[in-house]
Parts: structure tokens; sequence; C-alpha cells
């Protein structure tokens, strides 16, 4: 079966919005018989990720970012530019910046296909938001990105899960333009820019072996 490596630090409210997240597919892994491990909040380290790399087919991980590295738990970098090999792994990171520099350097070294964000990953929410999934503002940019794992775990190709996030950010883009609600041009606007900051490179036709189990 094959492994997924969930990387999930937890220690601020961003990082604990986009852990709880990426938490909500772990059903859908298991669900689609994938082998799953999950390093959470203190679990998040560098030391656990590169122990864990090596036997991980797909690395899906959230945490603060730049175009050069990416961190995990109390924002220790944990990936970065020329610092990591692969041995064909798909990575996908919630993260602001990495796809620019770090996210091509990763195929480089040696992954198969990464999908991530070149720019700031910006959200909104409200005051004291518990489930990004269920906040009625925090769902509108926490949603595409929920279906696109969902899509890759269960069997979907990169390009297929890919184009289903924009197609969703698109349709919640016209949702919140259609809504009336006060906030909802600048959500709009920050959606668009999630949206064209959004970035894959390698093979994209790349797709796991799954069926329900």
């Amino acid at each position: 079966m094959p492994r997924v490596l969930m990387f999930l630090p937890a220690y601020e409210d961003a990082t604990y919005l986009a852990s709880k997240a990426l938490m909500r597919t772990v059903d859908t892994a298991r669900r689609y018989g994938w082998d799953v491990e999950v390093e959470y909040g203190e679990l998040a380290t560098r030391d656990n990720l590169i122990d864990a790399l090596p036997n991980v087919d797909l690395l899906i991980g959230e945490g603060h970012g730049d175009y050069d590295k990416f961190g995990g738990q109390w924002g220790e970098i944990v990936l970065e530019v020329c610092s990591t090999n692969f041995n064909g792994q798909a990575v996908f990171l919630l993260s602001c910046k990495t796809g620019r520099d770090l996210g091509p350097d990763t195929v480089s070294k040696g992954a198969r296909v990464f999908v991530g964000f070149n720019d700031d990953f910006v959200f909104m929410a409200t005051e004291g938001a518990a489930d990004p999934i269920t906040d009625p503002v925090a769902r509108y940019f926490f949603i595409p990105v929920v279906e696109f794992v969902n899509s890759i775990l269960s069997g979907s190709t990169f390009n297929e899960a890919f184009n289903t996030m924009k197609e969703l950010f698109n349709r919640l883009i016209d949702e919140l333009l259609r809504s009336g609600y006060d906030w909802a041009p600048a959500a709009a606007a920050m959606l668009n820019h999630n949206m064209e900051s959004a970035v894959s490179y390698g093979n994209r036709n790349l797709s796991f072996a799954v069926a329900p189990v």
C-alpha cells in the first residue's frame, strides 16, 4: 500500500487552522488504503521529517515558509533549498512562498512532483475560529486545498487534482461575489491571489494506485 506522511505543525492561529484542515484528509487516506503517518504539533520536527521521508510516497505538509525554506513546529526549518534529497516522493506544501524556489529544488533533488504556492497563502477567518471547514469565512480558503489532497489520496492525477482546486477557487470566488457579505470583495481578492499563486513542478500525470477498503 502507498504511504503518506502528514506533517502538521500547530503552534499559533495559522498553523492550528491549516493542520485541522489537512487532518480532515486522514480519513480519506485510510479509506483508500494508505498507510498514514501523522507528525502533529510537537512531533512536526526536522528530525522526524528526515527520518520518515525515505519511507513515504507522498508528503503532505503545512507550516510557515519562505521562497527557499519550509518550517515545522515553532518555525524550525525542516526543508530548505539544496539541503534535502528525495527519492521519488510527491510533495504538497500548504505554505507561503515555497513554490517559487523550494518547489523546483525538490524536483531537481528527486521528488516526482511538487505542488505549492509561490507567494503568500492568505486567508480570513472569524475570530476564534475552531474549524477551518465549518467556519463561515475560513471555509472559502481551505476547502479547495482539502479537496486537492482528497483527490490525490483517492487516485486522481496531480493534474486532475490541481484543476479541481482551481475550479473550486473560481466557484467560491463567484459565490463570495454574489453573497453580499461586506467582507466578500476582500475575501474574493485573497482567494484569487491564492489561485494565481498555486504552482506545480514535475510529473503532473502522476497518480497512486489506490482503491476503497
